[in-house]
């Protein structure tokens, strides 16, 4: 075996045998605090010993166990013995000493011992594999302990009988005390007999105050002018979660305990001018805190009680239940905001239909009421100029019409959201060729990056709307000569599309309009194109249905760039 496998060995047993000699000990305060008499067969053949109030060294395990006996004899009932401290020193292999010092209550009334400390010594000896007690000395108040006693018993009955006469000299003077003390009842009762007739009306008086506060359907209750809760009626425990018998709980508490923190400032001033007289009854609403914490909505009215003199004695108060109430208002706050939108949508909707798309067909008209009445007359140009506007009208007017039909689908539910794999650029592709022709017509250059790995989840019919209509955008508010790029990149955890234009910009203080229907003017594009605003709207509620975000940046006369993404 090498130098460290031994030192490893030595190592274990050691820790082993401190532990068995831990569990020892301990086993041993257990059996003499129990006055078990197995504790004696825990010593060894050669034994010696010391007890706290001999003055001679045992050295005989008979004597030993006898004085061990006369112990459990003097003190029967089970000690209490509380350990402060415990020391384990292996001397050898064989043997280890064990300190320990601890605390001795006995089972008698004001006994002495357990304001001392009491030290233990125990050696053992590891014989034939098992480990005996070869030594025990225990050291008590040399002072306290008398001859042939193992524990103080002779003072502690001196002290007892000490007692006994301090109890006897305390009894004769509280027999004086209470007949000094039953004379002044006496005189007590009689003016007692005074007061009963006032007491009997105060009472009645209570009970018809009580019956006041039980019968009230909100929560009365009354405030010390600090602040502090003195009178709470059972609804208002309720109201604050409290059970009936849980009112005490409340009773003394600040009342700020069941405010909630953002009201305390205002209901402090509103109590400061009540009470200083700058401010009579008022209703007040406050956020009050329940008992298990939660909130809810109260409206308070307080009156300030005076004295005789009519100096204010506390604050009383009358507090309702209000949170169904805020609830129902302000449900109905937001309903009529709602409401307010889609009046201002339904507006804008038949200000469109009116308007806007009235205005191609006026043009249609009179361009082919010209043709129909004046073809002959006009050069070749001219029908060339008129059938060239015919046909914007014409797709003018069919993007207005396929913008309102999919908003109208979209408000009444109609368009469904139906997500499926999509590579992009085979199923944008259609859509791009159609754009990239408008964008030649009008000089502009159009260019598009999209990968053909990309797939993404996504409704194809919305999709190539939005796609279609930020294009269509951008085209129409780039002047001939300028650049549109439609780009399409993956993130991290979505897809964005961003399309971008050389165009006019927009002032910053649209921004925020852009996508709501019912807040902004349309504006004409770089050739004079109408346009009703409702593309944007109508791109915006697609992009939320992808849950998806819809961004805009833009600068006056260098361009603008519409970006959205969708989950990837």
């Amino acid at each position: 075996m090498t130098k460290k496998a031994i030192e490893k060995y030595t190592e274990e047993n050691i820790s082993l045998d401190e532990q068995t000699i831990r569990q020892l000990f301990e086993d041993y305060i257990r059996m003499y605090a129990g006055r078990d008499d197995i504790l004696t067969t825990y010593f060894s053949d050669n034994f010696s010993g010391f007890t706290g109030g001999g003055n001679f060294l045992v050295k005989d395990k008979k004597e030993w166990i006898a004085i061990t006996r006369q112990d459990f004899d003097q003190v029967k009932k089970s000690l209490r013995i509380e350990m402060k401290d415990l020391s384990i020193q292996a001397l050898s292999d064989n043997i280890a000493v064990t300190t320990g010092f601890f605390t001795i209550h006995l089972p008698i009334r004001d006994h002495i011992l357990s304001r001392e400390t009491a030290r233990l010594v125990l050696i053992f000896r590891k014989e034939s594999n098992d480990w005996k007690i070869t030594h025990s000395s225990i050291s008590i108040p040399y002072y306290l302990v008398k001859d042939g006693e193992v524990y103080p018993m002779k003072e502690l009955v001196e002290r007892n009988q000490y007692l006994e006469k301090l109890v006897a000299q305390r009894t004769i003077q509280l027999s004086e005390i209470n007949e000094r003390l039953q004379k002044t009842n006496e005189e007590l009762n009689k003016e007692i007999i005074k007061f009963t007739i006032a007491e009997e009306a105060l009472q009645n008086s209570s009970q018809k105050w009580e019956a006041l506060i039980a019968a009230s359907p909100d929560g009365v209750g009354m405030i010390s002018l600090d602040g502090k809760m003195l009178l709470i009626s059972d609804k208002l425990a309720e109201i604050y979660g409290y059970a009936k018998h849980e009112r005490d709980e409340i009773i003394g508490r600040p009342a700020l305990d069941f405010i909630d923190p953002s009201d305390h400032k205002r209901l402090t001033e509103n109590l400061y001018q009540l009470i200083s007289g700058k401010r009579g009854n008022q209703l007040s609403e406050y956020l009050a805190i329940r008992k298990d914490n939660s909130r809810i909505n109260i409206d308070i009215n307080t009156t300030l009680l005076l004295d005789s003199n009519g100096k204010p004695t506390s604050v009383l108060f009358v507090e309702r239940d209000i949170t169904k109430r805020k609830k129902v208002e302000q449900e109905t706050i937001r309903k009529n905001l709602e409401l307010a939108e889609l009046n201002a949508t339904k507006d804008k909707f038949f200000s469109i239909i009116a308007h806007d798309l009235k205005s191609p067909f006026q043009g249609l008209i009179s361009f082919s009421q010209i043709l129909s009445t004046q073809f002959s007359e006009l050069s070749e140009d001219e029908k060339i100029s008129f059938i060239s506007s015919i046909e914007a009208l014409s797709q003018s007017s069919y993007r207005l019409l396929e913008n309102l039909l999919d908003w109208s689908r979209l408000q009444t539910g109609q368009m469904t959201y139906n997500p499926e794999p999509l590579n992009l650029l085979i199923e944008l592709f259609p859509t791009i060729t159609l754009i990239k022709q408008t964008a030649l017509n009008k000089n502009i250059a159009f260019d598009y990056s999209i990968d053909s790995s990309i797939v993404a989840k996504a409704d194809i019919n919305m999709l190539s709307t939005i796609i279609r209509n930020l294009l269509s955008n951008a085209i129409k508010f780039t002047n001939s000569g300028g650049k549109i790029t439609l780009l399409v990149k993956v993130l991290e955890d979505s897809i964005e599309f961003s399309v971008t234009d050389t165009g006019i910009g927009i002032e910053k203080e649209n921004l925020d309009n852009l996508f709501r229907i019912g807040n902004k003017e349309s504006r004409r594009g770089t050739a004079n194109e109408t346009g009703t605003g409702i593309g944007l709207f109508l791109c915006k509620e697609m992009i939320d249905r992808h849950g998806g975000k819809l961004s805009v940046e833009s600068q006056i006369n260098k361009g603008t760039t519409f970006s959205f993404t969708i989950p990837n």
